[in-house]
């Protein structure tokens, strides 16, 4: 399949279900589009999974900063620059790294907490994520 070219090796019960989500979704063709709707929908499905540690980690970290169980509301970006700077004593302008990741506002969701934890890590824990955990 040309997931395993892109080098996504996944297991036959994920691409079942990928191929019953593509075809609810009545494609023509398989093109670039369908190739990132395949990928887009396999990355959904990791992010909202709570079979990986990492997620439950971070899940739980995001609740005792004010988020939802249910990964749903925001944490204040302002709680969480000033413990990163307390109790990490890191020195990166974390302002402006929380708008590279889509901080702009002064809320974080859990997809962007999420994506601060895991930044540049080539799988590898980040440093805030190996302080946390």
């Amino acid at each position: 399949m040309i997931l395993d070219a892109c080098g996504y090796r996944l297991p036959d019960e994920t691409l079942s279900a990928m191929q019953e989500y593509l075809d609810s979704k009545n494609l023509q063709k398989t093109d670039v589009n369908a190739l990132l709707l395949a990928i887009k929908w396999y990355k959904d499905q990791q992010l909202n999974s709570d079979i990986e540690g990492d997620v439950d980690e971070y899940l739980d970290a995001f609740v005792a900063l004010g988020g939802q169980p249910d990964k749903d509301g925001y944490i204040s970006k302002d709680v969480l620059v000033e413990i990163i700077k307390a109790e990490f004593e890191l020195t990166i302008n974390m302002v402006d790294y929380l708008k590279g990741i889509g901080g702009d506002t002064d809320e974080i969701n859990y997809y962007q907490f999420c994506v601060l934890l895991d930044a540049g890590t080539g799988g590898n824990p980040s440093r805030v994520s190996s302080y946390l955990s």
